[in-house]
């Protein structure tokens, strides 16, 4: 007699079989492309950059430093000055906040929540002096920042596409440093400042749209495009095919830690209703 197999019973009979799941999972259509600069992008003067392999140019950067002659105290001093901004192609815009450009942190979710400008100057920076000491001042909330994130999102044939950008800036040198950067490829669909798309869809079986996972930091973020309404099982399962893990969640954007599991790869079951997804992470 011939048994009809839910999909329920069939994502529990995934965590029995999680061994051959490693072995031949393959990547699904990625969603976020990620840009790494390989030597990272240290600018000078006017740099404009086509984030999304168009042809227009969406950003642009302008790092330009003035040199002088000023009398301070009956004496001459030297004065550099430096200021670095940047603007957006009359169809995007960038995340702001009262001082300017957004400094984000890794983890940061970027989505039209935020505050979004057209251009900023992030950066002022003065240096006077008489030798080598001198005086030295830089105002802006990028001022000697490492590693900080901005948001970026771009307008096209009536989507947005949310992405960040990874920015250093030495203050005191006026020096601005691109890293790297990403976007979300499907619109309207928000972004987490850091993620590269490097998560592995081992099956998709969902009939809804497909789900987002990410790890940053110790935290597992977990995007679901479903009813509120409707909570979606969590269950993370490691190479052994043991729950490690396991909640409900009925929000958009979930995060769970995952301090307390050691370093290698897991599953991440989603089962809602009759529907669920396996996805597969590395937890560094």
């Amino acid at each position: 007699m011939n048994k009809n197999i839910s999909l329920s019973e069939k994502l529990l009979a995934y965590t029995a079989m999680t061994t051959a799941f490693f072995s031949a999972a393959k990547s699904s259509e990625a969603q976020v492309v990620y840009h790494d600069f390989i030597p990272d992008e240290l600018l000078s003067g006017f740099s404009q950059f086509d984030l999304n392999n168009d042809g227009i140019y969406d950003i642009a950067f302008n790092a330009a430093h003035v040199s002088n002659v000023m009398v301070y105290n009956s004496q001459n001093y030297y004065q550099v000055s430096c200021t670095a901004s940047i603007r957006a192609s009359s169809y995007n815009s960038l995340a702001g906040a009262a001082s300017g450009l957004a400094p984000l942190n890794s983890g940061t979710v970027i989505d039209d929540n935020l505050s979004w400008i057209p251009s900023a100057t992030f950066l002022l920076g003065y240096l006077y002096r008489k030798d080598i000491a001198g005086i030295y001042s830089a105002e802006g909330n990028w001022a000697n920042t490492t590693n900080k994130f901005f948001g970026f999102r771009l307008k096209n044939n009536g989507g947005t596409y949310y992405g960040w950008m990874r920015m250093s800036v030495d203050g005191y040198g006026c020096g601005v440093t691109l890293h790297d950067y990403a976007y979300n490829m499907l619109p309207d669909e928000l972004i987490i400042a850091g993620d590269t798309g490097t998560a592995t869809i081992i099956s998709a079986q969902a009939n809804t749209s497909q789900p987002q996972i990410f790890v940053q930091d110790q935290i597992l973020y977990v995007k679901l495009d479903q009813n509120p309404q409707v909570k979606a099982n969590l269950t993370i399962v490691d190479v052994l095919g043991r729950n490690r893990y396991a909640t409900f969640s009925n929000q958009s954007l979930t995060q769970i830690s995952i301090a307390e599991l050691e370093q290698g790869e897991f599953l991440l079951v989603i089962r809602k209703g009759n529907d669920g997804d396996v996805l597969r992470f590395i937890k560094n």
